[in-house]
């Protein structure tokens, strides 16, 4: 009564593989199929193959076999299982008859698939932000607790050499103290904060970034830590630059050639 209760799938066959017990989960699968069935027919090729080559001789050897394979249903489709294959004799001598238990695994199948195309989803996207975006994990007082090799590469300083210290290691003192005690206030009250840094690297070269500064929040809705994701803007901000360089001087040039034609007006007769 247990083992025709049970969802799970259980079957005995004799040496030659021929089916000789099923309960009625296992007898769904066969539906109106032929009487008589043999161990393969429950199969598709690949888990018969398996089973053969592999479940079968461990059985007869051991005793026991554990293992995934698949099972078909009367329409053809097949069902992922977890199946264990008990080889037994009813006498010393004798030759061995098989017992099997399989659990549909259906959902846990699915639930890999979705964790698959999500940690794959995960490393394209990291994969991206590495390669276009400068990376960095702090505390709650500011201390480098990750970086990814873009802010290394455009820093100049190692992995080792950022971790435990602070980001006024590239600090390049063009912004006044107001600009950070705004940023810290705004990302300590749980909003984001987002703006433009000049920074300094390790060989003294100056580079720029737009910045996008985002509080994670714990349970309690109060930051754990925060995580910075800067995108290098140094060509842009040296070309606006450039820019006002050229317009302070077509300003400057423009000025003095009033005043020279001032100088050089002739008075009305």
């Amino acid at each position: 009564e247990i083992l025709q209760a049970t969802s799970d799938f259980v079957g005995m066959a004799d040496a030659e593989g021929r089916i000789v017990y099923m309960n009625r989960a296992m007898a769904r699968l066969r539906g109106a199929a032929a009487a008589a069935p043999t161990i393969a027919d429950f199969h598709p090729p690949w888990a018969a193959e398996r089973v053969r080559t592999a479940g079968l001789p461990a059985a007869q050897e051991s005793g026991l076999w554990r293992g995934e394979s698949a099972f078909l249903d009367a329409q053809g489709n097949e069902i992922p299982v977890s199946q264990v294959i008990l080889g037994h004799r009813q006498d010393p001598g004798q030759p061995v008859h098989y017992s099997t238990i399989a659990r549909d695994i259906t959902e846990q199948k699915h639930a890999e698939h979705h964790l698959w195309t999500l940690l794959k989803n995960y490393q394209d996207l990291k994969y991206a932000v590495d390669e276009s975006t400068i990376y960095a994990v702090t505390d709650l007082d500011g201390r480098i607790l990750d970086v990814n090799a873009r802010f290394c590469q455009v820093s100049g300083y190692r992995r080792e050499e950022m971790l435990g210290q602070d980001h006024r290691m590239v600090n390049s003192g063009h912004h006044p103290k107001a600009f950070f005690k705004d940023l810290w206030e705004t990302i300590k009250a749980g909003r984001v904060w987002r703006g433009e840094i000049r920074n300094r690297a390790k060989d003294g070269s100056i580079y720029w970034v737009d910045a996008t500064l985002v509080p994670w929040l714990g349970e309690d809705g109060r930051p754990e830590r925060f995580i910075a994701l800067r995108t290098l803007i140094t060509e842009r901000k040296q070309a606006e630059e450039s820019l006002q360089r050229r317009e302070a001087q077509l300003e400057i040039l423009l000025r003095t050639s009033r005043d020279l034609n001032m100088d050089l007006e002739i008075p009305a007769v």
